[in-house]
């Protein structure tokens, strides 16, 4: 996966877009630099016995401006879910856990970020738009187009979602699909894919996101792929035209999202319903 919160994939996807299985993490108070004001963060717990992991829970404090190409985020609380033997820790880049899952104050990003016009601020207020119109109903999970909603943004373009459905609970409501980030055009490994929720929670004051590693059968993993070297998409063969090659890999590509569309993912929707924020 590559490393997330990049302001140049950010702003290319603004405009693609608007065409122990529990733990408990305590409410610590976070400040908000943007306006001056501060905001209690709420208590996770979630329960990843389903997919064999426990979840390990802390507030992760807000990242502090600097030059360069990245988002900084506000204080947020995560749980990170170990597998076991597994006790992930943060090493000081931006490189985020195989699993886990985030909640940040509505608040806090948005004093962090205003809504500007070609700013991140711009991008939030889309993506929190289209989770309020899903939370409410006016907005169909299954009619969006690439890029799904995403939160943190990636260094890299959402290629394929499949698997989309809508999930609500008493605590979350929001959109959960199966998908892959790249930086460059080629097969998809199999083992590559994430599960991923982005939604609220049902008074509109969090995001919530989940972050789920998933391996797709019948699909060539990295070590397959980096094997046989080709990373080429099936049919593909040197002097095919444009309209040739965008036909192989629509061809690819639908193929893949049926394979999505019938993946069975009822353990990792049960981490996602068993998510409680106060």
């Amino acid at each position: 996966m590559t490393k997330r919160h990049n302001v140049i994939s950010l702003l290319l996807a603004l405009s693609l877009t608007a065409a122990q299985a529990g733990g408990t993490a305590q409410p610590p108070v976070a400040q908000s630099h943007s306006a001056g004001q501060t905001v209690k963060l709420p208590t996770l717990s979630v329960n990843a016995s389903s997919i064999g992991r426990t979840a390990a829970v802390s507030t992760v404090a807000a990242e502090k401006r600097q030059d360069g190409p990245t988002i900084p985020l506000p204080a947020h609380v995560r749980a990170v879910l170990n597998a076991p033997g597994e006790h992930w820790k943060a090493d000081g880049t931006d490189v985020p856990p195989t699993a886990y899952v985030s909640v940040y104050p509505v608040a806090s990003l948005r004093a962090r970020f205003p809504n500007q016009p070609n700013t991140f601020g711009e991008l939030l207020n889309t993506l929190l738009s289209t989770l309020t119109g899903i939370r409410s109903g006016a907005v169909n999970p299954s009619a969006l187009k690439l890029p799904l909603p995403y939160f943190p943004a990636v260094n890299a373009t959402q290629v394929v979602a499949g698997a989309v459905m809508k999930v609500q609970t008493p605590e979350v409501v929001g959109v959960r699909y199966l998908t892959y980030h790249a930086q460059a055009v080629g097969q998809i490994p199999g083992d590559a894919l994430e599960y991923t929720f982005q939604g609220l929670t049902r008074d509109g004051k969090n995001v919530v996101s989940v972050h789920l590693p998933y391996t797709l059968a019948g699909v060539p993993t990295q070590a397959q792929l980096d094997k046989s070297g080709n990373f080429n998409f099936p049919g593909e063969r040197p002097g095919m035209s444009a309209a040739e090659r965008q036909k192989v890999y629509d061809t690819y590509n639908s193929e893949l999202t049926r394979k999505l569309n019938a993946a069975s993912l009822s353990t990792q929707d049960a981490v996602v319903r068993s998510i409680r924020v106060r």
